[in-house]
């Protein structure tokens, strides 16, 4: 009489509604926890559900989790999706361990961003690892601000590096990178080392086989003879040493 029943079909629960309404689901009063409408679309903790499942943003806790993996959105492009880690005032470790994230920021950015391994329960840091922004400029260890397409941070006291490996096989290779020291650099990479070949100092001096083209604007030296040597100076070549 009232357009609701239960009835067991082929060994199967069933819910029915004969009403054109929804189901409603209420624990302890007030507004309905969760409902299905009409069409079958599921809603938790919103009315309105427009897609098959829709879930409410949650500020205390991740609003979807499975495993290790968790989900949030607050609005739009202010969404996450993590592992292993929660935000609740500030961001904490599921379990103890490592996390990551994948952050869906203002202007359409996204950022992929590392917590260091901690205690289960531990507030965690979020620390940027790489940006793309709204015009495909990539940021690695810093927010993309657009001044180039790619752009590389080094972390606090270390080198600033990109190294171009030769074949599948092998981690041989060339490399560039900028120092604390405000130097530019083209390198080798082979065997495990590095041998330098190429320096740019700051103020626009140049060496090839040196590191430290002090005396001109153009220094090269024999690496395996540094008694050959050429220096270029404003008014005068030297050869030798």
């Amino acid at each position: 009489n009232d357009g609701f029943r239960i009835g067991l079909v082929n060994s199967n629960v069933e819910f029915e509604s004969t009403e054109s309404g929804e189901f409603q689901f209420y624990t302890g009063g007030g507004a309905a926890k969760m409902i299905i409408d009409s069409s079958g679309d599921v809603g938790i903790s919103t009315a309105l559900p427009v897609t098959k499942l829709e879930v409410a943003p949650s500020i205390s806790n991740s609003s979807i989790k499975t495993g290790t993996l968790e989900l949030q959105s607050y609005s739009v492009n202010n969404a996450w999706l993590a592992d292993n880690v929660y935000y609740n005032g500030a961001w904490y470790l599921r379990s103890t361990g490592y996390a990551s994230q994948v952050y869906f920021g203002s202007g359409g950015d996204i950022s992929f961003k590392r917590f260091a391994t901690g205690n289960a329960g531990t507030v965690a840091t979020p620390v940027l690892t790489m940006q793309l922004d709204s015009a495909g400029n990539v940021g690695i260890a810093k927010s993309q601000s657009g001044n180039a397409v790619l752009t590389v941070k080094s972390p606090a006291g270390g080198n600033t590096g990109i190294i171009l490996i030769e074949g599948d096989t092998t981690d041989d290779g060339w490399g560039v990178y900028a120092t604390t020291a405000n130097k530019y650099i083209i390198t080798r990479f082979t065997g495990g080392s590095y041998s330098d070949k190429f320096t740019i100092l700051e103020g626009g001096n140049v060496g090839i086989g040196t590191a430290s083209p002090t005396q001109s604007k153009l220094v090269v030296i024999d690496s395996a003879d540094t008694s050959k040597q050429i220096v270029f100076s404003d008014n005068a070549t030297y050869y030798g040493s």
